[in-house]
């Protein structure tokens, strides 16, 4: 009795116990899902989003390096020529002459960005296009020119102009004996490199800077740091100390660090004709929110998949009931049928006078009818399943 009930309940709740345990099943699986998704995509999107940043920066040290390269290509050609080699026609050029020649290539030298040239001679001596003169013997950029190498300096505070600028120089050699006969110069201002590397963004408010070989900053979009020569192997902060060593040792990089109370992501590379390193700096929200963008979609789209499950399990849940109840109401109209006909033949049976039996071949009573009780050997219920040798006398029995 109680299972029948128990069964009745299930069909009758079929839909909403099938809706209930597969919504479960769904949500359970959705939420394992989920946070294994969140989890996983999480650290492949921060490990990418830092790739990508280090990619930005190698592609962009390499433009820069192109342009650095074009100045100093520009420097090696004038430095080829003859008058400013020392030879004008079969005579000797006089530092005056070598200056005028130089004058003449001014439109183009400006264009590249260089706002002062000259000539600097092996005693240290620099003569300028302008017509001044400063001894600039003892600056590293001039000795390696000096010794034959075409150079980029760091920045430095102009002793001509008491600016800050970065100068490019390349050896002059004399015609005949290739022998070094002086250097080559040309100056560009500091802020036109600062300018250059504040147009370089990443995500919302990512920068870039970079630093010299002694990790001093000579750009940066705060041109601030640049004038008073800020350090980053001075710095407070030990996490920036040690990137910036990893920096001046031409490495290429990634890493994290905290400042002014937030987290940075920075990638760094070395500029290649340069003793320079190039870095970008991106807070770690602004590559957290690139992520939590993916999240909210990743969301989004687990959320549509249950509901379209539900769905989907609503609509099979519904077909299941309408079949269930269509068998149902069959089983029922069957069983009324089957009903009726047992009373229409009973009806038929209890109206014959007669004694009925339903007998085996083994003399087994199966069925027994009779109007009157008084005329069996015994009431129904107890012949049926006895044997006619059992129910009467042997006499008769036979």
């Amino acid at each position: 009795m109680l299972l029948t009930l128990v069964k009745r309940i299930i069909a009758h709740h079929l839909r909403r116990i099938f809706l209930t345990l597969f919504g479960i099943f769904i949500v359970l699986m959705s939420i394992v899902f989920y946070l294994t998704s969140h989890y996983h995509s999480h650290d492949a999107l921060e490990d990418e989003a830092s790739k990508a940043m280090l990619q930005h920066i190698e592609e962009t040290a390499k433009n820069i390096d192109m342009q650095l390269q074009g100045k100093l290509t520009l420097l090696e050609t004038l430095a080829n020529r003859s008058i400013i080699r020392g030879k004008f026609g079969e005579k000797d050029a006089s530092m005056e002459e070598r200056l005028d020649a130089l004058k003449q290539e001014r439109q183009r030298l400006e264009k590249l960005g260089f706002k002062r040239f000259g000539i600097l001679t092996p005693d240290g001596m620099a003569f300028f296009t302008s017509g001044g003169q400063l001894y600039l013997g003892d600056k590293e950029h001039f000795k390696k020119a000096l010794e034959g190498k075409s150079t980029v300096s760091n920045v430095l505070i102009s002793q001509y102009e008491n600016e800050p600028i970065y100068a490019f120089t390349t050896p002059i050699r004399e015609v005949n004996t290739q022998t070094i006969i002086g250097v080559l110069f040309g100056a560009s201002e500091a802020l036109e490199l600062s300018k250059m590397i504040a147009s370089i963004t990443y995500a919302k408010s990512g920068h870039a800077f970079i630093i010299d070989a002694k990790g001093t900053i000579i750009a940066h979009k705060d041109f601030s740091k640049v004038i008073h020569q800020h350090n980053l192997l001075h710095s407070q902060n030990p996490e920036l100390s040690h990137i910036a060593y990893r920096m001046i040792e031409a490495k290429s990089g990634r890493g994290v660090f905290n400042e002014d109370n937030k987290q940075w992501n920075i990638a760094y590379t070395p500029i290649a004709t340069t003793q320079w390193s190039l870095a970008l700096v991106v807070p770690h929200e602004e590559i957290h929110a690139r992520f939590n963008n993916f999240r909210d979609s990743l969301f989004i789209a687990f959320t549509l998949v249950v509901l379209i499950t539900f769905i989907i399990a609503y609509i099979l849940a519904d077909i299941l009931t309408r079949y269930q109840e269509k068998l149902e109401r069959e089983k029922r109209e069957k069983d009324a049928d089957l009903l009726a006909t047992k009373n229409k033949y009973e009806t038929t049976l209890y109206a014959l006078p007669d004694l009925l039996f339903e007998l085996g071949l083994d003399g087994t009573y199966y069925e027994c009818h009779s109007p009157y009780e008084n005329l069996l050997a015994a009431p129904p219920h107890k012949l049926i399943g006895q044997k006619v040798s059992d129910a009467l006398p042997p006499l008769a029995a036979t």
